[in-house]
């Protein structure tokens, strides 16, 4: 099993611990991750065909994908592009509300009753 990775908010040491068997409790059993120094913890699992401890491990030592200044800035620009178009939609279907269809649609339908009788 790997080792774990200090705390990622305060850089103390972590520990695995097992919560108390007690029949009582739905939490007895079970297997979590602390930090010594904040008490950060992961969710508590349980071991019922596989040992769920790697998987705590690989859980807890995961960290942020850390990116370049330059991606980052990319990122942000096709993200407020991508909202502005949301945004665009969601006026644009503010607007053409479903009487205005119908209204469309009348339009729509009178216009070809026009062009049908002009030869």
């Amino acid at each position: 099993m790997d080792e774990l990775k200090p705390c990622p908010c305060c850089g103390c040491r972590a520990v695995m611990r097992q919560a108390p068997l007690e029949p009582e409790t739905s939490q007895s059993g079970g297997y979590y991750i602390e930090c010594t120094g904040c008490h950060l913890t992961t969710l508590l699992m349980f071991s019922i065909l596989d040992n769920c401890k790697p998987l705590l491990v690989g859980l807890w030592n995961r960290r942020p994908v850390t990116v370049s200044e330059g991606e980052a800035e990319k990122v942000l620009r096709e993200a407020k592009l991508l909202r502005d178009r949301i945004n665009s939609a969601n006026d644009l279907h503010a607007v053409f509300t479903i009487k205005d269809s119908a209204e469309f649609l009348g339009f729509s339908k009178a216009i070809d009753a026009y062009l049908k009788g002009k030869p």
